[in-house]
């Protein structure tokens, strides 16, 4: 049985749980970010941040979600920099979250994008021109993002203070609603990728999305 777990001083707008059941909770008008609060694996999460950040795994995929797994295996090339059980992981993975995606918002294509992210890919908080999107960071810091009170307060420049700011953990799945989406009392997220600071490490950053059919 999926536990809830715990949302003190969670806004309204966001649902989070230690289940991937509850990203089904997307769909509600008034919920614009859920969050399904997983670990890594033990040995997923050591072999990605002692691997080489020049040797990390990237790619861009546009397909079907029946595709998924089968375009991934053909992608091995740039998976296979990792180790042999990383790889398969990340594939199966992908391929899962894919699906979740998919069957959210209906969509016959979905986009991923696997790549890796080591200076201030965009700082400024923004939203996205899309309906969904589904992210999750499996190496380095996750992606931030900012109540609906707090957006509206301090817009979405650079220049928010810390306090107001939310960090995903790494290994978490987000999945939060863009501009495009219809009839959500809730408006899209406001969410940025967090700057780097000294000591950081990179990150490896996979997103996905709903593509044109």
């Amino acid at each position: 049985m999926e536990r809830q777990a715990a949302v003190a001083g969670l806004p309204g707008h966001v649902r989070a749980s230690d289940g991937p059941k509850v990203l089904r909770t997307i769909r509600r008008p008034g919920i614009n970010l859920v969050l399904w609060q997983r670990r890594l694996p033990e040995a997923v999460e050591r072999r990605l941040v002692t691997h080489p950040t020049d040797a990390l795994p990237q790619l861009r995929l546009v397909t079907r979600p029946s595709r998924v797994a089968a375009d991934l295996a053909g992608c091995m090339d740039r998976l296979a920099v990792v180790d042999a059980d990383t790889a398969k992981w990340l594939v199966a993975d992908i391929t899962g979250l894919a699906a979740t995606l998919a069957n959210l918002c209906g969509a016959a294509r979905v986009a991923i994008r696997l790549e890796v992210v080591e200076g201030d890919a965009c700082r400024f908080f923004h939203t996205d021109t899309i309906a969904l999107r589904l992210a999750t960071t499996y190496r380095g810091r996750g992606t931030q993002w900012l109540s609906q009170d707090d957006a509206a307060c301090f817009g979405r420049s650079a220049s928010v203070p810390d306090a107001a700011i939310r960090e995903v953990d790494t290994g978490v799945v987000a999945v939060f609603k863009g501009a495009r989406t219809v009839a959500s009392s809730a408006g899209p997220l406001v969410h940025r990728s967090p700057p780097r600071r000294i000591g950081d490490d990179v990150r490896l950053f996979l997103a996905i999305d709903p593509a044109p059919s």
